[in-house]
C-alpha cells in the first residue's frame, strides 16, 4: 500500500470513526427518549420473580427491545456516619438485631433480601421499616437491549 491508499484509507477510517461517535450520541438520546415513554406505560409491564420490571416491545420489522427494571438490592454494608445515624435513629435498640456492627452497618442475615425486608417492616411497622428499608438499597439503572433481525430479513 503507497502513501496515497494509506491517507485515502484514513480518511475513510476517520469519516466512519466520527459518524460511529454521532451515532452514539443519538442513540443515548434515543434510548433515553424510550426509557421514559416505556416507564409511562404501564400497560406493557410486567413483574419479574425477583420484584423488578420488565417490558418488551416488538417493532412492525421483527426487532423487539426488552427493558428491565431491577427490583433495589440491600447495600452489602453502610458506612456513612450521617445514613448510618439515621438508621440507628429509625430502629432505637432493635437495631443491633437487624444490622452486625464493624466500621459499617451490615444487614443481619436473613434467608433473602425479601426475607429481611419483611424482618423489617415487621419489627418496626411499614412506616418506619419502608423507610429504614430505603435507606439500605441501592438501585440500579434500567437496561435495554436489542433483538434485531439482519437487515435483508426486515425488506
Amino acid at each position: 500500500m503507497n502513501i496515497t491508499e494509506m491517507k485515502t484509507l484514513a480518511e475513510i477510517l476517520a469519516y466512519r470513526d466520527r459518524k460511529i461517535a454521532d451515532l452514539q450520541i443519538r442513540q443515548k438520546a434515543d434510548r433515553r427518549q424510550l426509557l421514559k415513554a416505556a416507564k409511562e406505560k404501564k400497560s406493557l409491564h410486567s413483574t419479574l420473580d425477583s420484584g423488578g420490571i420488565s417490558c418488551e416491545i416488538v417493532c412492525d420489522n421483527g426487532s423487539i427491545a426488552h427493558i428491565n427494571w431491577p427490583a433495589p438490592t440491600l447495600k452489602s454494608s453502610i458506612s456513612t456516619i450521617a445514613v448510618k445515624n439515621q438508621i440507628r435513629a429509625i430502629c432505637g435498640e432493635k437495631c443491633r438485631f437487624m444490622f452486625k456492627t464493624t466500621t459499617a452497618l451490615v444487614p443481619s442475615v436473613v434467608s433473602s433480601d425479601f426475607g429481611w425486608r419483611a424482618y423489617i417492616r415487621s419489627s418496626l411497622g411499614a412506616r418506619l421499616g419502608n423507610k429504614l428499608i430505603k435507606l439500605c438499597e441501592s438501585t440500579s439503572s434500567p437496561r435495554v437491549s436489542y433483538e434485531t433481525k439482519p437487515e435483508s430479513e426486515t425488506r
